[in-house]
């Protein structure tokens, strides 16, 4: 009994820890295919894992409503420069880009 007990202590221990999401409610940039801001300080919801950017929901003023993008999908992608931003591909290839106005460090992530 004590050596189950031991081995399954060992064992507890080596399970890797996953960070919990951090949500902010924040304000957001939006890009759209490399030709710069289209949207500056738009509402957004966002949350970050291991301090970077893992979903967020942002309004997108010219379609009048919110979309949730998240990395558990495809076509979405960690931006790999910036911790704060995140890339949504279209089914066409065209590309938003979406980040929080401040960095993870300044929403205390």
């Amino acid at each position: 009994m004590k050596n189950f007990l031991i081995a399954a202590s060992v064992l507890i221990s080596t399970i890797p820890a996953y960070s919990q999401s951090i949500y902010r409610p924040t304000t957001c940039n939006v890009y759209y295919n490399n030709r710069g801001r289209v949207f500056e300080g738009v509402d957004c919801k966002a949350w970050f894992s291991n301090s970077r950017l893992a979903r967020v929901k942002v309004y997108l003023p010219h379609a009048g409503r919110y979309y949730d993008w998240s990395t558990k999908y495809s076509n979405v992608t960690p931006d790999s420069r910036w911790k704060e931003c995140l890339r949504h591909t279209g089914t066409e290839g065209n590309q938003y880009q979406v980040c929080t106005q401040k960095s993870p460090k300044e929403l205390g992530v």
